[in-house]
């Protein structure tokens, strides 16, 4: 009797999942982007289109709220910085422009409970695929 060959198994490579970090870096990339096209690349406060950047309302830190379209907009790099240590001019800004209604809201939604939020992997990719220009 002949015996069978064995079949040959042939080896794939998996492929390999982006770092969350990684994921989370080109999230935070395509958002930005986005915002400051969205506002025309022009400083909502002072209408600068010197150094424009995607300036949070509520810091990035806080997770549930790091992506929110009404928590960014665009703002010179001055006015970016100077917003941690001087927050009345944007605070005033979003007043005007949505209300006391909206602050409370996007307020109540950055403390989440007072939990944690996460991003999953899947949100993640959903961001950027969502916000990719």
């Amino acid at each position: 009797m002949k015996s069978v060959p064995k079949p040959i198994k042939i080896k794939t490579k998996k492929k390999k999942l982006a770092t969350f970090g990684s994921l989370l870096k080109e999230a935070d990339r395509v958002f930005s982007i986005w915002i400051r096209t969205r506002d025309n690349y022009q400083c909502v406060i002072c209408g600068s289109k010197e150094r424009p950047q995607n300036g949070h309302l509520i810091k990035r830190g806080k997770r549930a709220v790091r992506f929110d379209e009404k928590n960014c907009a665009c703002q010179c790099a001055s006015h970016n910085y100077s917003h941690n240590n001087y927050p009345e001019p944007y605070t005033n800004w979003f007043l005007n422009k949505y209300g006391a209604k909206e602050y409370g809201s996007l307020v109540e939604r950055a403390h989440n409970n007072g939990k944690p939020y996460k991003f999953t992997r899947e949100e993640l990719n959903q961001i950027i695929e969502r916000y990719k220009l």
